[in-house]
């Protein structure tokens, strides 16, 4: 597993949501052998360091899997196996800034191998 399958897994892949915005893949070495609240402590600083914010947790199979039913390029579902095959523990994580709710960022991260953090994150709009 590698980083370089997932970052050709996202390239041009758009989550569809009322506008489509890009998968972004991200590889963050320095986040290592995390659990959910030091990745989420890590996203914080990451992007939203001095931002009043409200955060959701999920699994990720509640982000891919409605799009996966419904994928005719079947590019989902590959992107949804490789988490599953290659990434130990993916979470989601759903950040929206209290000064834009309708804004929210997804953020997939799991753990490869080398408990390094990996995954990817892209923006959803919900009105």
């Amino acid at each position: 597993m590698s980083f370089s399958e997932l970052k050709k897994l996202t390239d041009g892949l758009l989550y569809p949501s009322e506008s489509d915005f890009p998968l972004i893949a991200f590889h963050w070495p320095e986040a290592k052998n995390f659990d959910s609240t030091s990745i989420e402590k890590f996203i914080v600083s990451r992007f939203y360091n001095n931002k009043s914010f409200h955060l959701e947790r999920s699994m990720h199979e509640n982000f891919l899997d409605p799009i996966c039913k419904n994928d005719p390029t079947n590019r989902f579902n590959k992107l949804n196996q490789f988490i599953n095959r290659n990434l130990r523990n993916p979470q989601a994580f759903l950040f929206s800034e209290n000064d834009n709710p309708s804004e929210k960022k997804l953020f997939i991260v799991g753990s490869l191998n080398s408990g390094e953090a990996c995954g990817f994150h892209t923006t959803l709009i919900e009105t």
